[in-house]
């Protein structure tokens, strides 16, 4: 049995101290600080539900090559807004079952891949997946090529993302809104995307013909779907291969919502339109939907969690372990629970998360396990969330300090402060240290 050097002992038995009076369950969907310190509570931190402005972070999604306005983006699903309509993105990759490789035996043929290459190669690892993901475009027919997205209510916290340029990342700080309006994509009318209070999944959609506008003119083209249909209750059925996309039968209302009529979709081979019967144009008339799909939900799970010398919490999570594109996220709360940024990693090719440690400047540090797009990472966060430092956590041909990044841990106590890390994978289980500015040469040792 290997001894476990004071130092080490007293570094993990401090960290188990300084984070214990904050919790964060997986699958609960609730961060919540001890009530004995006076806590807070934050129901569903990972929810996302956002329209966050493109600021470079969203350049190469769209093989049309169409400009991306905003986006609402979670887990591996995302809404591209663009000039000409939104698109559904969603990514799913789930490993054939008849496959002989079992996952263990998977996962092993991805490292000797990564150990091999440097990175995880998906072109590579292709013939293990069947790949349900699909990019469903709807586009509205004869709308303004010259209509503006507007935003609306925007929220005090901001989101950050690391863009590639070169053997770098770039830092991108993008505000998140609560509310986008398509001002006078036809004459006289508006078209708005929101997260309802009042339902758990999916956004909603008003088209709002206000005095003036003809309904008639408003048509949505779709394209990408494996089929388009309506079911028995009206509903727009949106078949992709991962399930259906559900836009519910519209509701409809003159007035400001105080007369209710009656409305329907039109469905004409790809070309959805709207049946209303006649009704006061004087008055301004909503027509509401509702947009729900399996994919359209959150994965409320959190994987790590610190909190630094000035009492801010650090949650990272909100992805799911596995095989597919996923992103994760770090969520910096203040000490009253108010959130300050959301962090999102790049996109993982296999989806496994590493671990979040903090220094007594505010500095975040996050490690990947498996999967990180150029590598292993161990990336370094600002205190206001921008990747200042990285470092390839294995490069080959070794040795690096750990090939998967489990556990991080910082220690201020050394002269210079280091990171300890611990891990596996091939060559086995490894533990070891980094220079907490993540340069110079790293240590380590294998174990096993």
């Amino acid at each position: 049995m290997k001894k476990i050097t004071p130092l080490i002992f007293k570094t993990f038995i401090s960290f188990a101290l300084f984070t214990s009076v904050f919790a964060t369950a997986q699958g609960s969907g609730l961060l919540e600080a001890s009530k004995n310190t006076g806590g807070w509570a934050v129901k569903e931190p990972f929810s996302n539900k956002v329209f966050v402005e493109n600021n470079g972070q969203f350049t190469t999604e769209l093989k049309t090559g169409e400009a991306i306005v905003y986006a609402y983006s979670n887990f591996n699903q995302h809404i591209y807004f663009t000039a000409s309509g939104p698109v559904y993105h969603l990514q799913q990759k789930d490993l054939k079952e008849n496959d002989k490789h079992g996952i263990e035996e998977f996962k092993e043929a991805g490292e000797e891949i990564f150990h091999k290459y440097g990175v995880v190669d998906e072109d590579k690892i292709a013939k293990y997946f069947n790949d349900k993901s699909a990019m469903v475009y709807v586009q509205f027919e004869g709308a303004n090529t010259n209509t503006t997205i507007e935003a609306v209510d925007q929220l005090k916290d901001y989101y950050t993302y690391s863009k590639v340029v070169g053997n770098a990342y770039a830092h991108v700080q993008a505000s998140a809104f609560k509310k986008i309006i398509y001002r006078n994509i036809y004459p006289n009318i508006d078209v708005e995307y929101y997260f309802p209070t009042d339902k758990k999944e999916g956004f909603k959609y008003n088209i709002i013909v206000n005095p003036g506008g003809d309904i008639s003119k408003v048509k949505m083209k779709y394209s990408g779907q494996d089929k388009l249909k309506l079911d028995n209750n009206g509903n727009l059925l949106i078949t992709v291969p991962s399930g259906d996309i559900i836009d519910h039968a519209p509701v409809s209302f003159v007035g400001g919502g105080t007369e209710e009529i009656v409305s329907n979709f039109v469905l004409n081979n790809n070309s959805v339109s709207f049946n209303i019967p006649t009704y006061d144009h004087s008055k301004t008339l909503i027509v509401d939907p509702w947009v729900v799909n399996p994919g359209f939900t959150t994965s409320n799970k959190g994987y790590g969690i610190r909190v630094d010398y000035s009492g801010n919490c650090y949650v990272y999570g909100g992805g799911a372990p596995g095989f597919g594109n996923s992103v994760y996220q770090v969520k910096k709360y203040n000490n009253a629970g108010v959130l300050q940024w959301t962090y999102s990693t790049p996109s993982m090719s296999l989806g496994f998360y590493g671990d979040i440690t903090c220094d007594r400047l505010g500095n975040s540090f996050i490690g990947a396990a498996f999967g990180y797009t150029g590598g292993n990472m161990i990336l370094k966060l600002s205190p206001a969330g921008a990747v200042i430092a990285q470092m390839a956590a294995y490069t080959p041909p070794g040795p690096g300090p750990s090939f998967e990044v489990w556990r991080l841990v910082y220690n201020q106590a050394a002269n210079n402060p280091v990171l300890y890390i611990g891990g596996g994978g091939s060559p086995g289980v490894q533990n070891g240290l980094i220079n907490s500015n993540l340069t110079g040469t790293p240590r380590c040792t294998t174990l096993i």
